[in-house]
């Protein structure tokens, strides 16, 4: 074949294998008629036996493995609009179809329209999907992410009909190859001539060879096709019979897929209030289409007896009219041709004839002409029930008409078949069309039209009319089989795992340092070498309280500024670089403390060095849950990030035990200056730790540095050594690019005050804040600070209140390990509302114990209170702690994520500040009643988060978005082929630049 010259009926004389014309092994032939006329078409047509099936296969399958299956999403498209111009070119569709014209009788006067539109149709919105097949994705709540990939199937075989053979080629082709398959096509004996000469347009629009092939013969052809064993998939379009004996070969070979397509009895139902005029339209235009060889075929039409006559009429007269327009095929002027041939002409006659016998014949029922199988236009009224003509599938120019009464005896009609491929119902009534569409028993149903299909909707049949789905996404799926991926998303990388407990040291330092205080008070030395006075009757004692609450008040103070000064540094300097700004403040401001010499350079220092401490800590309360958040994997992330908690009340245990072990010291100062100075130790761990700690991937991507992103997150994943972990790293890196990117774009509109203005947003603070609200509204740094003051109250002086203290953090500490352990079980918003009601019941029998028994010898009664504070803390430990930190960590996306934290630790800080500095005198004066406050705001904010605040355990923190109703949210279904692969290939470039650039440096 030349470029631009399609082969004639002479030359097509050999079947299409491995990207050029072969002739059959066997060397059989057959020979193809004219049924306009009866003259021969070609004697050459080729047979394919099992070697040229055989060779298709290897051909077809060398290039599924070869280099088709190196085409990206974007170059399948390219070659299917490529392949749409080639066909627009030169008339060569017009060529290509006039082939099949005249072995079938199909008129050309359909070609520059129906044919041309469909066929063109069919390939340009398949080459728009080609880049947009996606998967599924299913949150890792279990600890395994669930990741469902489309595949193709490999090779595939379509067979074909008569009727539309280069349509039907087109309709398989375009989604079979769109989804990467290859197919072997077998086009029906009567019309093989479209189908041979279209092939070699397959490369021409640059499909590698052996992806589209043509092999023809009859039903042997076909059934070598159904029964080979390395063919995956059989799509077949054409009567019942044949379709039943392909599923039982596909079934007995290696069970391949099937999907068919078969025939059709379609009713046509015209309610009294229908638009006659458009429902004799489409009910004729319905039964003459290809001579009325369409499996879509309205053959039974049901009319409403009060118009009966008037639709009957018309109907009939139509009818008659259209045999005015049959006629030689090649005829421009032609609207219905011939039946497909000798055979087909015999068998609808002799149908006609038997309904003579069984129902009323008004119009036609008797050949055209002299010549050629032509048949008029026929029509029956009211058959009998069991009439040949009424059920069976007629595949020709003939239609019956019944009437009826009521919906429900039409429906009865309509459904007392085998068939169910396609129905139509016309009325004026869009109720009663739903309605009655709903009870149809086909696939598809036209409201006021018929007989018509459309490339983006599914089209398919019921019952005996067929198996699977043609057009639209329903036809692809039909061409891959889902692959589920299970990723064990539990799995920690110990670099992951290092990077989580360097950065504790972080929290250690907060922890510690919040709680020092409470050590420090309860030493007697400090308060005799400061000349502060325990004793309620002294004259100093007021001025005691108001120093212990600006003690802790400054250090809150700090933080407040701190969390804000971090929210800036995050995104400004980025993680890493945060932690080199904070670790020196904090140990600057520990050494100040440790040094004081006397009460005036205690309080400047607590004031200038605790404010320093606080403001280092602010920072640091920022970073090491965010810095956290996004390095772990979603199934476990509530583990990892809960970690911070956990050891800042380790911190908190510790500075007690600190406390309780210097208590015995012979030397008086050093009992409350070691626990001070012991501040510098944990920020300058972690500041020696922190030049091997990486940056946040998500942070770079938010520079645009893709390629050092994607190395932290191979390493975070171990995806180096182990090849299973590299498909979930990719996963996740392309989700966190995609979603990174859609903020940023969204993120150039917005101001500061967006924040707090955007809905989305407005609800994550909302969420925030009211999560660390509600987390101090417990009153825990209340007891936490004043704890040995509380012990005292209760009876439990000297070394054993602060062995009380000590044991009171420990039991914190246990707590918020099994919070980190029931984290990604439970969930969030579950554990903060169990822990806040616990905390709540005990602080309720807490203030009542405390008001029946402060003052009184009752051991029991003092127990007691001692009891319900250790229960207090168990609640609190176990639910809210760590769940306070994951949850606002996790619900702020990336470019918003570092502010979201700030301002929320913020409100933290403030709260506390507000709690803490009036508590020495208010348990002075007002006593167990100031634990009412917090009884009352625990009351309020229980419903509150439990009815707004959504859950987000399990989910990519990409997707936590949806929850918050984000404009955009980047699910890992949502990302296509084309897009992973375009990442794949910048990465790839990045990298090459970057050794480029490295090797340059390294020879300079």
């Amino acid at each position: 074949m030349s470029d631009s010259t399609i082969q004639s009926a002479a030359e097509l004389t050999k079947l299409y294998i491995d990207g050029e014309y072969v002739a059959p092994k066997s060397g059989q032939v057959y020979t193809v008629y004219n049924p306009s006329d009866g003259s021969v078409v070609s004697s050459q047509v080729p047979i394919a036996g099992q070697e040229d099936v055989d060779a298709a296969v290897t051909a077809a399958e060398k290039a599924f493995n070869g280099p088709w299956s190196k085409f990206t999403g974007a170059q399948r498209s390219a070659c299917l609009r490529k392949l749409a111009e080639l066909l627009d070119e030169n008339d060569n569709l017009l060529s290509i179809l006039t082939l099949d014209t005249l072995s079938t009788g199909n008129p050309v006067s359909l070609i520059p329209t129906r044919e041309k539109n469909y066929i063109m149709g069919q390939l340009l919105y398949y080459a728009g999907w080609t880049d947009k097949l996606r998967g599924d994705y299913f949150p890792d709540d279990d600890g395994f992410v669930k990741l469902v990939r489309h595949e193709p199937l490999g090779v595939c075989a379509g067979i074909n009909p008569f009727n539309a053979p280069v349509a039907t080629l087109i309709m398989k082709a375009a989604p079979c190859l769109a989804t990467g398959n290859t197919l072997i096509i077998k086009p029906s004996e009567y019309s093989p001539l479209g189908s041979l000469a279209i092939a070699p347009l397959f490369e021409k629009a640059g499909f590698p060879k052996g992806v589209l092939q043509v092999v023809t013969g009859a039903g042997d052809t076909g059934a070598l096709l159904a029964g080979h064993m390395r063919i995956r998939k059989v799509s077949f379009t054409g009567s019942i019979a044949t379709g039943k004996k392909i599923q039982i070969a596909a079934t007995q070979s290696n069970l391949k897929r099937v999907t068919l397509e078969l025939g059709g009895k379609s009713p046509a139902v015209v309610f009294e209030d229908a638009n006659l005029d458009n429902a004799l339209t489409w009910t004729i235009n319905a039964i003459l289409a290809r001579s009325g060889q369409v499996c879509v075929a309205a053959s039974r039409v049901y009319v409403q007896r009060s118009i009966a006559d008037k639709f009957i009429e018309g109907y009939k007269e139509r009818m008659k009219a259209a045999a005015d327009n049959i006629g030689n095929p090649l005829d421009k002027t032609t609207t219905m041709g011939p039946l497909v041939g000798k055979a087909a002409f015999e068998r609808v006659s002799k149908m006609i004839e038997r309904g003579k016998t069984e129902a009323e014949l008004v119009v036609g029922g008797v050949r055209h002409g002299e010549q050629g199988c032509y048949i008029e236009p026929t029509v029956f009224l009211n058959p009998q029930k069991d009439a040949q003509i009424y059920k069976d599938e007629v595949f020709g120019p003939v239609s019956v008409i019944k009437t009826f009464e009521t919906e429900e005896e039409v429906l009865e009609m309509a459904n007392d078949t085998e068939f169910g491929l396609m129905s139509g119902v016309f009325t004026k009534d869009i109720n009663r069309a739903l309605r009655f569409s709903s009870r149809l028993e086909s696939g598809v149903v036209g409201v006021n039209c018929v007989s018509y299909m459309n490339v983006q909707a599914p089209f398919g049949g019921k019952k005996s009319s067929g198996i699977g789905r043609e057009f639209g996404e329903y036809a692809l799926r039909g061409f891959t089989e889902p692959k589920t991926v299970l990723i064990n998303a539990r799995h920690v990388s110990a670099f992951n795992l290092a990077i989580v407990l360097a950065l504790c040291f972080g929290s250690l330092t907060y922890g510690y340092s919040f709680s020092v205080t409470s050590t420090t008070l309860g030493q007697p030395s400090f308060f005799e070498y400061f000349n502060l006075s325990q004793d309620t009757a002294s004259p100093r004692y007021a001025f005691t309280n108001h120093v212990i609450g600006g003690l802790n008040g400054c250090f809150s103070g700090g933080g407040f500024f701190g969390a804000l000064v971090g929210g800036w540094a995050c995104d400004a300097l980025g993680r890493k670089k945060t932690l080199f700004l904070a670790t020196p403040i904090a140990i600057l401001g520990g050494a100040l403390q440790g040094g004081a010499v006397n009460l005036e350079m205690l309080l400047v220092g607590r004031i200038l060095g605790g404010f320093a401490v606080a403001l280092s800590v602010g920072i640091l309360m920022v970073l090491i849950p965010l810095f956290q958040c996004e390095i772990a994997p979603p199934a476990v992330r509530g583990f990892l990030v809960s970690q911070h908690g956990v050891v800042i009340v380790f911190g908190y245990a510790a500075a007690a035990w600190v406390g309780f072990g210097c208590f015995y010291t012979t030397k008086p100062a050093f009992q409350w200056r070691f626990p001070l100075s012991l501040q510098c130790l944990w920020p300058l761990i972690l500041l020696l730790l922190t030049p091997i700690l990486p940056e946040s991937p998500r942070w770079l991507l938010m520079q645009g540095r893709r390629q050092e992103a994607w190395d932290i997150v191979e390493k975070l994943h171990n995806s180096e050594k182990d090849s299973s972990r590299i498909s979930f790293a990719r996963e996740e890196f392309y989700q966190m690019t995609y979603q990174v990117s859609a903020d940023q774009e969204m993120a150039r509109s917005e101001t500061v005050l967006t924040l707090f203005t955007k809905p989305s947003y407005r609800k994550r603070m909302f969420c925030a804040f009211m999560t660390m609200f509600a987390s101090e509204s417990t009153a825990i740094l209340v007891v936490y600070n004043y704890s040995v003051l509380l012990y005292e109250g209760l009876g439990f002086t000297n070394s054993i209140s602060l062995l009380l203290a000590a044991a009171y953090v420990t039991v914190a500490c246990f707590g918020n390990y099994i919070s980190s352990l029931l984290m990604d079980h439970v969930g969030r918003v579950k554990l903060l509302v169990i822990g806040i009601t616990g905390c709540l019941i005990s602080l309720i029998f807490e203030a009542a114990l405390s008001a029946r028994y402060i003052g009184t010898e009752n051991s029991s009664g003092l127990s007691a209170g001692v009891f319900f504070l250790f229960l207090y803390i168990s609640f609190y430990g176990c639910c809210i702690d760590a769940t306070t930190y994951v949850y606002c960590t996790e619900i702020f996306p990336t470019h918003i994520r570092s502010r979201g934290m700030a301002w929320s630790l913020a409100i933290l800080f403030a709260t506390t500040v507000a709690y803490l500095i009036p508590a020495p005198t208010a348990f002075a004066e007002v006593g167990w009643k100031y634990y009412l406050l917090f009884i009352i705001l625990t009351i309020i904010n229980i419903p509150i988060i439990w009815v707004f605040f959504p859950e987000t355990k399990g989910l990519a923190l990409e997707e936590v978005g949806e929850k918050f109703g984000d404009d955009v949210v980047v699910r890992l279904t949502n990302i296509t082929t084309e897009q992973r692969e375009q990442l794949d290939e910048a990465i790839k470039a990045e990298k090459s630049t970057s050794e480029s650039t490295h090797v340059e440096q390294m020879s300079a």
